[in-house]
């Protein structure tokens, strides 16, 4: 890959040339499917300060003559079999940023040619599609949602060669691999790419300046990294992180990624990311801006272990409520690996704000019930699944519940499918049948106003916060002693302090929980509210005592004997 300077323009664009996602059914890795896959032969000539592409496209073998498009571009021909044929569009409707073309031909023919253009507009789609969709002067691209290329009817697997023309400013990046060096004409440059295999999409990312960083692994996994915008440093250590990532994923799953390759590209946009592998695009922007916050970079190496799951994680229909399965298991698969690269103190505070984001929503469906336009779909899909699979490691142990795990990737990268009533049943025949009915009874859960709060003892883990905590608050020039009691009653963490400097003693604390290694809890009437993570000897708590707005270092050391419950 050549890296070249933005000396031209400043300009961005990423650019997926894909169909709307909920209309696929991603397959497992290797498989076919049991459908015809077409070869596509696609060229695509970008136009960032037009805001304009202009693409043809040659599809082979295609399993039907009925594609989908994005309306704002125009059909300027079609051609079966090298005649010129007639086509009808679907009816137009305001809301609808994909129209179904059908070819007027009296059978499907062995190639089909569409020739089209113009502008793609953020305004054409959803919101949260929009802000990954488009092509502009200034910055901006084409993602999943776009439909800028074909996308046959019911055909979800497909070959491709792909040639890129953009402005010679411009670095290219896709999901396939490069099909030969770089060709220059003019002001333009030209690259060819092929896949590497059965894909389900044809993405490609590009952006003056892009900077590339390489390692590869002891597995020898691949790891690229581009940016334009992010310091040297930074992205060198992400590359670093990332091939460990992808080392503790693959050993809590108990196996080797699908790919031998993880591009990452740090595209100049605000929008979400996805994984088209090998390709992961997110957005530099995001990355950009909490680098320097509290455990920004660690947020920034989660997102991306997020994405880096869904290569294991993806045989659900992104269609459907099942999806839950390819979001919340890449979610769970990050959070267990956010410990290892990040520290467990990073692990617990993202628990705690799983806990936070679902208290705070106002749930109208269940988790299994949430289609992809539910208001729901963000807490359904990426937080609850954690809370119930953490859960679930309470209850069962760490032990039974990566048992269980390893069980489900294998059932469904044999299956090439992922569907809730699967889930359940790996439940009940690794859990057992009382797990099975746990989880599916959170699975359609519509009220989760009471389970946000941890207030279970389950495992070890748990059980290490019980006793009594002791240590100094210094306020205001002015030293007390504090004494939390932690104790389990019938199966609830029940939590007093005293002040005996003050002569108090058995003051309740209303609110107590203990999310991975963190522990938080609150007295509303006096103001206070704490939070501190057990250090790894387990002999102390280290945190923080909040009162008044005012904050105050406050470690607890564990007493040598428990109270009785």
């Amino acid at each position: 890959m050549t890296t070249r300077s933005a000396h031209r323009t400043r300009a961005a664009l990423t650019l997926a040339a894909v169909a709307l996602a909920g209309a696929q059914a991603p397959l497992a890795a290797g498989s076919t499917g049991g459908e015809t896959q077409p070869a596509y032969d696609l060229r695509v000539e970008v136009e960032p300060e037009a805001g304009t592409i202009h693409a043809r496209a040659e599809i082979r073998s295609p399993a039907a003559t009925t594609f989908s498009l994005a309306r704002d571009l125009t059909i300027h021909r079609v051609l079966a079999d090298g005649k010129a044929v007639a086509f009808a569009e679907s009816p137009s409707a305001a809301k609808d940023s994909l129209r179904e073309v059908t070819p007027k031909t009296d059978a499907t023919p062995g190639r089909l040619v569409v020739e089209y253009g113009g502008a793609i507009r953020a305004e054409s789609y959803p919101p949260t599609v929009s802000q990954v969709n488009h092509v502009r002067p200034g910055g901006g691209d084409l993602a999943s949602d776009a439909g800028c290329y074909p996308r046959l009817k019911g055909n979800t697997s497909l070959t491709f060669r792909l040639t890129v023309d953009v402005p010679a400013a411009f670095v290219t990046v896709t999901n396939g691999r490069l099909a030969g060096p770089e060709a220059r004409r003019a002001d333009r440059a030209v690259t060819v790419w092929e896949s590497d295999g059965p894909a389900w999409d044809i993405v490609l990312a590009a952006a003056p300046g892009l900077r590339r960083t390489a390692a590869t692994t002891g597995d020898g996994v691949s790891v690229e990294v581009y940016s334009a915008a992010l310091p040297t440093e930074y992205t060198d250590a992400m590359k670093e992180d990332i091939a460990r990532a992808v080392g503790v994923i693959a050993d809590v799953l108990a196996a080797p990624p699908p790919s031998r390759v993880v591009r990452l590209v740090y595209a100049p946009r605000s929008g979400w990311g996805y994984v088209r592998r090998p390709l992961i695009i997110v957005s530099e922007g995001s990355a950009l801006e909490q680098r320097t916050q509290r455990f920004g970079r660690a947020r920034d190496l989660r997102y991306v272990a997020h994405e880096i799951a869904h290569y294991w994680w993806h045989q659900a229909d992104t269609a459907t409520p099942d999806d839950w399965i390819n979001e919340g298991l890449a979610e769970y698969t990050a959070w267990l690996a956010a410990g290892p690269l990040a520290g467990r103190a990073f692990a617990a505070e993202l628990l705690a704000e799983y806990r936070q984001r679902s208290a705070d929503s106002a749930t109208t469906s269940a988790i299994a019930e949430t289609e992809n336009g539910s208001p729901d779909r963000e807490v359904n899909r990426y937080a609850r699944p954690v809370l119930i699979l953490d859960e679930g490691q309470r209850r069962y142990g760490s032990e039974r519940m990566t048992a269980f795990l390893q069980a489900l990737y294998r059932r469904f990268a044999g299956s090439g499918r992922a569907t809730t009533a699967d889930f359940l049943d790996e439940a009940g025949v690794r859990l057992g049948p009382e797990a099975r009915a746990a989880f599916e009874e959170a699975l359609r859960r519509r009220s989760w106003t009471d389970a946000t709060q941890a207030k279970y003892v389950y495992s070890a883990r748990d059980a290490a916060f019980l006793g009594t905590w002791t240590g100094s608050l210094t306020q205001a020039g002015s030293t007390n002693e504090v004494v939390l009691h932690l104790v389990s009653r019938d199966g609830t963490l029940v939590a007093t302090l005293d002040s005996p400097k003050q002569g108090v003693a058995g003051i309740p604390v209303p609110t107590v929980s203990v999310a991975g290694d963190e522990l938080r809890f609150g007295l509303g009437a006096f103001g206070v509210s704490y939070r501190g993570v057990l250090v790894s000897d387990r002999t102390a708590i280290a945190g923080e005592w909040t009162q008044g707005g005012a904050r105050s270092p406050l470690t607890l050391a564990k007493a040598a004997t428990a109270p009785a419950p």
